[in-house]
């Protein structure tokens, strides 16, 4: 890898353009399309410097650009605040990943360290990279002898001049009020309005443009040399260092598949045999299958790990012993997967007694997505175990996306107004922190409420339009996001209705006596 470029001024000047539209977008803002304005700003000074330097992009590694354009357009269309945190994450990864493979290196090739060990590189390089950058940009500029000459007398008079200027302006400052007052005014920069504010957004611009300098110097000076990275170098060692023998895997093996065959049996008996077989135990079909969806979860996690680390650690001889570490592996994947299943079944029981939750809707599409990948564990499995990761990465992405499509916070206020309809129960002060995603969807079903629920929703939602009226910051166009558009104008249309809402007290009151029982599980939420 080379460390240098043709034209470090260039990349600086790059650099510090999108440091200042990172402070014109973002500082004082809500974020919304700015985060995809800003991501499209760093990949065409990306694709121009390219053009300019001579870089050729490795073209096998560009469909990342796919979902980081889509997670960057999702924060002008959603305003769940866990979603927005989601979706910003998920760009700063795909964009240090995007610089490590721009030129060099295959993203599909990479094993779960291996994406790991991209980010921390990229990370690091954006960090340092910019220091031998600005250096080199000097030396183009230095300055000559002659220049220098000239220069230094005049450095060395300012020095002179400057206790002898303190004197005087004390003195000075000590004889009149009014100048002292100009000197107080200029020493405490008053004459600039916010001063500290002025201070915190160069600092941030310059950051910003220091980290986009690096960035940028490292994915256009990284080379592929067609050699194998480091991390898989050294991956591919260590099961020569670090190693256990076929019979001590397999036993792991076995053990496991026979605790999870028993606890298979019992779910196909008791949990999806229904209420007769549980009820002969003395248990009530609710206690039964209202818990435990966690701790299923992760002994599921856990599961995958287990596999991939005996995969990796365990040492197989002969055709044989590799088939039965493979039949081994697999009948604990499938196990696994019903104890998902189970999971899955659970959390819905779970969903229709108390309502949903952010956390419960997204457990509940993460067992679905890790259930996929255990389906892709098996074909690597048998067929391409060095491509698990890459399934691994787009597992992780389509839970993200399907997060995004979904639209949580409209999904959770159709269902528990659904539930409500149907049960008379409802979290109406949960519904009510809801974000702006779920605004239409309240105002749609508002009429199927009753009494202090409908109350509260109703004088809730009336604030809300009292707030985005005083502070119009969202209206800004950096922080154009179509969920708030969407609620303000439901919201207006509606204006005349909500001007009648009143508050309802006590907060205690307005939830119904039903979810009191969830109080054991509020971590749910």
């Amino acid at each position: 890898m080379t460390d240098t470029t043709t034209s470090p001024r260039r990349i600086l000047t790059a650099a510090l353009a999108i440091g200042c539209l990172f402070d014109l977008l973002f500082y004082g803002k809500l974020p919304g399309v700015s985060v995809l304005l800003f991501t499209l700003t760093i990949l065409s000074a990306l694709t121009v410097l390219a053009r300019m330097e001579g870089v050729s992009p490795a073209r096998r590694n560009l469909w990342i650009l796919v979902p980081l354009i889509f997670f960057a357009a999702m924060l002008a269309v959603r305003s769940n605040g866990f979603l927005l945190f989601l979706d910003i994450a998920a760009c700063i990864v795909l964009l240090a990943l995007l610089a490590y493979f721009y030129t060099a290196g295959r993203i599909h090739r990479s094993g779960l360290v291996g994406y790991y060990i991209s980010f921390v590189v990229s990370a690091v390089n954006s960090l340092f990279r910019a220091a031998p950058l600005v250096s080199a940009s000097v030396k183009g500029r230095g300055m000559s002898n002659q220049s220098a000459r000239r220069l230094l007398p005049v450095l060395r008079g300012l020095l002179i001049a400057l206790p002898v200027a303190v004197v005087f302006i004390v003195l000075l400052a000590s004889a009149d009020i009014v100048f002292a007052r100009y000197v107080a005014s200029i020493l405490s920069l008053q004459f600039v309005p916010d001063i500290r504010a002025v201070l915190w957004q160069v600092v941030i611009a310059l950051s910003v443009a220091w980290i986009v300098a690096g960035g940028l110097v490292f994915a256009l000076t990284r080379r592929d040399t067609g050699e194998e990275e480091p991390w898989e170098t050294a991956m591919s060692s260590i099961p020569t260092a670090v190693h256990i023998g076929f019979t001590e895997g397999a036993t792991v093996l076995v053990v496991v598949d026979l605790i999870f065959l028993f606890f298979g049996w019992i779910q196909l008996s008791y949990l999806f045999g229904g209420q007769n077989n549980i009820a002969i135990d003395g248990f009530t079909y609710a206690d039964y299958a209202r818990r435990g969806f966690f701790e299923l979860l992760a002994v599921s996690i856990l599961t995958m790990g287990l596999i991939l680390s005996l995969h990796w650690l365990t040492w197989r001889e002969t055709r044989k012993q590799a088939l039965a570490f493979r039949l081994l592996a697999t009948l604990m994947a499938g196990l696994t997967l019903l104890l998902l299943a189970s999971a899955f079944f659970r959390m819905s029981l779970y969903e229709e007694a108390y309502g949903y939750t952010h956390l419960r809707l997204f457990v509940h599409l993460f067992e679905i997505w890790l259930a996929l990948l255990f389906g892709w564990l098996l074909v690597t499995l048998w067929l391409r175990p060095r491509q698990f990761a890459i399934g691994f990465f787009a597992a992780a992405l389509g839970f993200l996306v399907t997060i995004n499509l979904l639209n949580p916070d409209a999904l959770i206020a159709e269902q528990n107004i659904a539930r409500y309809a149907a049960t008379g129960k409802i979290d109406s002060y949960y519904l009510a922190d809801l974000s702006e995603d779920a605004t239409p969807a309240l105002l749609a079903g508002i009429d199927r409420l009753h009494g202090d629920e409908q109350s509260l929703l109703l004088y809730s939602l009336q604030q809300r339009l009292e707030r985005m009226k005083s502070d119009t910051g969202w209206q800004g166009l950096a922080s154009l996001n179509l969920s708030r558009w969407s609620a303000y104008d439901a919201l207006t249309r509606n204006q005349v209705r909500l001007a009648q809402a009143k508050p309802v007290y006590p907060p205690s009151e307005t939830v119904a006596p039903a979810d009191e029982s969830d109080s054991s599980t509020s971590g749910l939420r």
